[in-house]
């Protein structure tokens, strides 16, 4: 039976559905979660006389000659914070990270010369990078600044336009005790110039007026591009992330040019993706205005409202 690798986490509905069609295909997914301790890896062994390795995880032994591919979606064999070390030196917890981490990477270098969707490098996409290459292939972007000085602040925010801030990195979910933060797009207020000379790293952005949003999900060189019209309400009007469980933002499929859709190819390409969910703007002035791509972000959002059945595209993927 033909073996597909996934490594996903159990409470991920769009990696559930992607189980199903390898089923009906009549293949067999090994899923690597490690959001449990006692699930990961247990040894790998390479055999450089026969450039094959075999992975040996819970109670099955799989070599790669097995393997049709693997679909990295959103885990690691080895998760860091999964472990214990609330007892060790600063130093020798810096260790144990770093021994981690290139465990990691060495692994997904050997998955290398198998078929595969991303990998665990690939899996956090740097924003600034991936505006900077966008530019370059001609995709219209926004002014972004990165500001460290509240005086350089003053001056963006004095210039008369409007500016929204986000995370650099992604957004990260941040508990207490009963209450959980998340950190949408926002709203600089102007008058709310820091007081200090040296400020945290801060993204300023231009706001664009827009009419919608897309989410495009993107896949071997084949694009899904489906429009949210997130300014009919005003809760999702900035950030249409701040979903409205009762009345949810209209999602249709929309039409990309092929001019827009060989620019993508491009910048995917440049930045060594073969899969991932971008984000763009439609602004007043009928531009489509590229804002980030998430290697792993979601696409069952885009799959269902637009029938494009991308968790079946994801399976057929590794059969062709």
């Amino acid at each position: 039976m033909k073996v597909l690798l996934v490594f996903s986490v159990d409470h991920d509905w769009s990696t559930h559905r992607v189980l199903d069609w390898c089923y009906s295909f009549n293949i067999k997914p090994i899923i690597i979660d490690s959001s449990e301790l006692d699930l990961f890896i247990t040894s790998v062994t390479i055999d450089q006389d026969q450039n094959s390795f075999k992975i040996d995880y819970k109670n099955e032994s799989i070599s790669s000659d097995d393997l049709i591919g693997y679909w990295y979606r959103r885990s690691s064999p080895l998760e860091i914070e999964k472990w214990k070390f609330k007892d060790l030196t600063p130093e020798f917890f810096e260790f144990v990270v770093q021994e981690l981490r290139y465990f990691n990477s060495g692994f997904f270098h050997l998955l290398k010369k198998i078929k595969g969707i991303n990998n665990l490098n690939s899996a956090v996409m740097d924003k600034t990078k991936a505006l900077l290459l966008a530019k370059e292939h001609g995709i219209k972007i926004p002014s972004t600044h990165y500001v460290t000085n509240s005086k350089r602040f003053a001056e963006i925010l004095a210039s008369g336009k409007t500016y929204i801030t986000k995370p650099i990195y992604n957004m990260t979910k941040i508990s207490t005790e009963d209450v959980n933060y998340l950190q949408y797009t926002e709203l600089v207020d102007p008058n709310e110039v820091p007081n200090v000379e040296a400020i945290f790293p801060t993204l300023l952005q231009e706001q664009i007026n827009k009419q919608l949003e897309l989410r495009v999900f993107y896949l071997d060189e084949k694009i899904y591009p489906m429009a949210i019209f997130s300014q009919e309400a005003q809760q999702t009007s900035l950030d249409f992330r701040r979903y409205l469980s009762d009345r949810p933002n209209r999602t249709v499929p929309y039409y990309i040019d092929d001019n827009l859709k060989s620019k993508i190819i491009k910048l995917m390409n440049d930045l060594e993706l073969n899969s991932g969910s971008l984000d763009f703007i439609l602004s007043d002035e009928d531009e489509l205005v590229f804002l980030e791509v998430n290697p792993v972000g979601q696409f069952g959002m885009v799959s269902g409202p637009c029938n494009y059945y991308l968790e079946k595209k994801i399976v057929e993927y590794f059969m062709n």
